[in-house]
């Protein structure tokens, strides 16, 4: 069509354009009326008195005046213009000034109003902590790619030859009444049997060689070797189809970088005592060796000269699928070696011990330590654990093949079986879950009277659980920014300690009183630490076991499932000798030791000042992952038992559940039980 309809000109055919926006708008306007007396909003601002059949009308009377719209600008060779702000985008600007509004109910803000009460400050941290919780779980949602697509996600796991006819069936059901509460499980579910990565962590004493044997096996130089301590902090590389390296950074978001810069990140020469602040390190590079979802941990080395980089590793000591202890072999195991493969065994972690720098030995002496080895390990943990002996150099390239296919391969294999295996049984465990606040919708009569009561008395006491948590993250803050306050106290205890030792002994070591001090003072305080969150933990678990009890749930808590992290961080302070002899008899009164015992320990004050900065740093990490950690599995119970509070609370009537497609599901979700049951009985059977 040519231009010679055109009736209007330029500026006209704008203010229609703009007219017919405005318009659109309006109609807009309608909508979001019609939408809100329909909703089930809090504080609604519209009495619901359009009914169904006039809701459909005026909907289809919108859509004619707006497709005639269309046709007045098509009059005049207009068209709307296309939409440039993503509506993912939008939703979740607006779901970040939610939090800004319910961080405005802290108690340090909710003091503007007034004095708070000590059980003020726990309810407002309690419902601080609830609507996160909740507003947090939708952000996830929103912000996760395809995130809705739970049944193309289970559809795409049965094409690779998993079992998931049942959690397709949970997903259904968990859609179809609206059980959000339900969904992270179910994404976590996915998540799980979607990750098909090995994570291996390499652990040893300083220069045993782990970065060269890492750059060895992926066949390029990414990370820094030296003599002297090197790795600042726990280093993951996995496979990538071009190299990045992703950094994460105290109290900031991630950051992208070249291959170029990891070293200023992590080599301790540039990076000491982790003054950056790197909470953690992924590097993603293109290695066959990696294609297959094999990630290896590069962690910080133990022993006498390590840096602050060993703090990091005994705190990280992380929840991998193996572990791999690297030994010298000019030397045997050690005491931190032995406490690795101790807490590597104590997880049900595999473990294995790797002999490096193989070709240092001939073949006798090889196969003479490697058996000494073993013996060692066999009388430390009565067990048998791989000891295999590697090299990076040509020569011995076939010891370093022997131990991928005959160690790892295997692992990677025997880890997707168990991994089958987790979701089925995880899967069973959710349709429990799924069935008993279904059951509870139908069953469960309306409560009245001390019911009732009951009900809102277990609401308000998991509200103030979570407020507990909060209250110990605030603490935990305080805690730690006053460990390094405590250098002079621990300065002028270890002067006493060396100047009662002056009265017996003619030689004392004055820094490794310090060491032993510090390290004393440090273990207090991560000890009243972990007290404390032990008793937040055993009050979380108390409370959702009466909320599971009064619900008549099947979504019961576990041992198992609120284990707080094992490992602590420990403190360490660079080993160095100074010893010094006693004061001579002229001036050898207990004032006179005392201030030569401070001029000594004075003379290693920086190096205690150090330590005490990386441990607060180290404590405070541990603490509010650790918090945090257990924060997120209290939230994956309480918040399901809450919707059913909420449910069984609210008005039946603002509910959108349909009672009798809840009885329809709850026989198919008893069919799925009577199945496992069979297959299980089969399976004996078969045995």
């Amino acid at each position: 069509m040519d231009d010679s309809h055109i009736t209007l000109n330029p500026s006209q055919r704008q203010r229609l354009l703009i007219t017919c926006k405005h318009i659109d708008k309006l109609l807009g306007d309608v909508e979001e009326t019609l939408n809100a007396a329909a909703s089930r909003s809090v504080f609604p601002n519209y009495v619901s008195d359009i009914t169904p059949v006039q809701r459909k009308t005026i909907e289809d009377y919108v859509a004619r005046i707006r497709g005639q719209l269309l046709q007045v600008l098509a009059g005049q060779s207009l068209a709307p213009e296309e939409p440039r702000i993503s509506a993912a985008h939008s939703i979740n600007v607006n779901l970040t000034f939610v939090e800004i509004a319910i961080a405005d109910l802290v108690p340090n803000y909710m003091r503007g109003y007034g004095p708070v009460s000590q059980e003020g400050a726990t309810d407002l941290n309690g419902i601080v902590a609830e609507l996160q919780s909740a507003v947090k779980e939708l952000l996830r949602y929103v912000l996760r790619p395809r995130a809705g697509d739970l049944r193309e996600r289970v559809e795409k796991l049965a094409s690779q030859g998993w079992d998931v006819e049942a959690l397709q069936t949970l997903a259904n059901i968990i859609d179809r009444h609206g059980l959000t509460e339900f969904r992270p499980t179910t994404s976590m579910l996915l998540d799980r049997a979607e990750d098909t990565a090995l994570e291996i962590a390499i652990f040893g004493r300083v220069s045993t060689g782990k970065s060269s044997l890492l750059n060895h096996v992926i066949g390029a130089d990414l990370l820094p070797v030296g003599v002297t301590p090197i790795t600042a902090v726990p280093t993951r590389i996995g496979y990538g189809q071009k190299p990045l390296v992703s950094l994460w950074l105290e109290g900031r978001g991630v950051s992208e970088h070249s291959l170029e810069e990891l070293a200023s990140f992590i080599d301790e020469r540039l990076n000491p005592e982790n003054r950056k602040r790197v909470r953690r390190i992924l590097v993603l590079y293109p290695s066959e060796r990696l294609r297959e979802g094999i990630i290896f941990v590069d962690t910080p080395g133990l022993g006498s000269l390590a840096t602050s980089g060993a703090a990091e590793t005994l705190a990280y000591l992380p929840r991998c699928d193996a572990g791999i202890v690297l030994v010298d072999a000019g030397s045997t195991l050690t005491p931190d070696d032995l406490k690795i493969i101790r807490a590597l065994t104590q997880a049900s972690t595999p473990t294995t011990v790797l002999v490096s720098k193989a070709d240092i030995l001939s073949k006798q002496d090889l196969e003479r330590q490697i058996a000494y080895i073993s013996q060692q390990l066999q009388t430390e943990f009565d067990t048998e654990l791989p000891v295999r002996p590697v090299s990076v150099m040509p020569s011995r390239a076939a010891l370093l093949e022997r131990w991928f296919a005959e160690e790892l391969s295997p692992l990677y294999e025997r880890k997707q079986r168990l991994l089958q295996e987790s979701l089925a049984r995880k899967t069973l465990m959710l349709a429990g879950a799924v069935r008993s606040a279904l059951d509870m919708v139908v069953s469960y009569p309306h409560p009245e009277g001390e019911d009732r009561l009951q009900l809102e008395g277990i609401d308000l006491e998991l509200r103030r659980s979570a407020g507990d948590l909060q209250t110990f993250q605030s603490d935990l803050r305080r805690t730690t920014e006053e460990i390094p306050m405590l250098r002079s106290f621990i300065v002028n205890k270890a002067a006493d300690t060396i100047a009662d030792l002056w009265r017996s002994e003619r030689e004392v070591d004055c820094a490794e009183v310090l060491r032993n001090t510090a390290a004393e003072v440090a273990l207090e305080v991560a000890g009243e630490v972990r007290g404390k969150l032990s008793k937040v933990q055993e009050l979380l678990q108390q409370e959702l076991s009466k909320a599971a009890t009064l619900l008549s749930s099947m979504d019961v808590l576990r041992p198992d499932d609120f284990q707080v992290l094992a490992e602590m961080p420990m403190f360490h302070m660079n080993r160095r000798n100074d010893f010094a002899r006693r004061p001579l008899l002229r001036g050898s009164g207990r004032w006179f030791r005392l201030r030569a015992a401070k001029r000594k320990v004075k003379a290693h004050e920086s190096g205690l000042a150090q330590a005490l900065e990386s441990f607060s740093r180290l404590l405070y990490s541990w603490g509010l992952d650790a918090s945090s950690d257990l924060e997120r599995r209290f939230d994956s119970f309480a918040n399901r038992y809450r919707a059913q509070l909420q449910r069984l609370l609210l008005d039946r009537n603002r509910t959108t559940i349909d009672p009798d497609r809840v009885r329809t599901d709850l026989e198919n979700l008893s069919k799925m039980f009577v199945a496992d049951i069979t297959a299980t009985n089969n399976e004996a059977i078969a045995s």
